[in-house]
């Protein structure tokens, strides 16, 4: 099932972001294969819901006002309220709980993201959510890292933080107990991981065999990054490329959107100031449509910096 064909079945930004939590491929995946779900399992999720999804296309102010609830923008929540959303209509699986604390006296240990019941199985099952966007860097001497665009994520400590502490919460005998107490015995546990890594950008749009770690999914969602001054050499003499670029909700599934010559996008990104690193949606350039983060000219020292402390 191609995504981009399904996607493009929908005019609402929603309902094209809940069809891409649901059926885009997974980023990380966890070494022991059971806990991670299969593409096919996140076929099926999307096919349960597309008559659904294609009903409430043309009204979606439902699906908006719960997904937006109390006007939370931070896209970690918001990637989490589309699969509570699908689960309110999945005949699988049933939401036990979400986000329940885990308390040993008054020090917090951590927190379930989801618990299901899966209706088939009966099994109880524990899931934990991330929605992840890296760009590479490759300090001199060390292996490539992947870091967060603000600087502050950092790959390899999101996968060991998942899999060491989230997934692993539900083996903690506080944990346990509490959700004995409740009538779960936890039978599975499973990380659903989507989002995105951005290859440094290279004029030949080849990504660098080895580049990302075994624990990323080989058919993982991909884009490119490049300073400013690269996205001036690159695109000046490409009058024909047109370029918009993304509000963060936008990350999911980029909608149909208004897009600027090169001239109106540089004018745009003076007037705003490139302070940060911005995604932009770039088409007329490849034979698809690109993403690719925009940064400032001193990202790359500054990431560089920050890739050669530790892991």
């Amino acid at each position: 099932m191609l995504l981009h064909s399904e996607l493009n079945r929908y005019r609402s930004p929603h309902v094209r972001n809940l069809a891409w939590a649901l059926l885009s491929p997974a980023l990380i995946e966890t070494r022991n294969t059971k806990y991670h779900l299969p593409h096919s399992i996140y076929e099926q999720a999307y096919h349960d819901i597309q008559p659904h999804l294609s009903t409430i296309d043309n009204d979606d102010q439902t699906l908006s006002e719960y997904l937006q609830l109390n006007n939370h923008y931070r896209l970690g929540i918001y990637f989490e309220r589309c699969w509570l959303y699908w689960l309110q209509h999945s005949k699988q699986f049933r939401l036990l709980s979400n986000n329940l604390p885990v308390r040993d006296d008054k020090k917090t240990l951590g927190e379930f993201d989801l618990i299901v019941k899966n209706q088939t199985s009966g099994d109880v099952e524990h899931w934990e959510l991330a929605i992840k966007f890296y760009l590479q860097v490759n300090p001199p001497g060390r292996d490539t890292q992947w870091l967060g665009p603000n600087l502050k994520d950092r790959l390899s400590r999101k996968y060991h933080h998942l899999i060491d502490q989230q997934l692993a919460l539900s083996d903690n005998p506080v944990a346990k107990q509490l959700c004995l107490d409740r009538g779960w015995d936890i039978v599975t546990k499973r990380l659903l991981s989507k989002g995105r890594l951005f290859y440094a950008f290279n004029e030949q749009l080849e990504r660098p065999p080895a580049a990302c770690p075994d624990y990323i999914q080989e058919d993982h969602q991909t884009g490119w990054w490049l300073s400013a001054s690269e996205f001036e050499r690159t695109f000046s003499p490409l009058p024909q490329c047109q370029f918009h670029r993304l509000e963060k909700r936008e990350w999911m599934a980029q909608s149909g959107c208004e897009a600027l010559s090169y001239r109106q996008f540089v004018l745009q990104l003076q007037r705003d100031t490139l302070e940060h690193p911005v995604q932009v949606l770039v088409s007329r350039w490849t034979e698809k449509s690109e993403i690719l983060f925009l940064v400032p000219d001193q990202w790359h020292s500054q990431a560089l910096s920050v890739a050669s402390i530790g892991n």
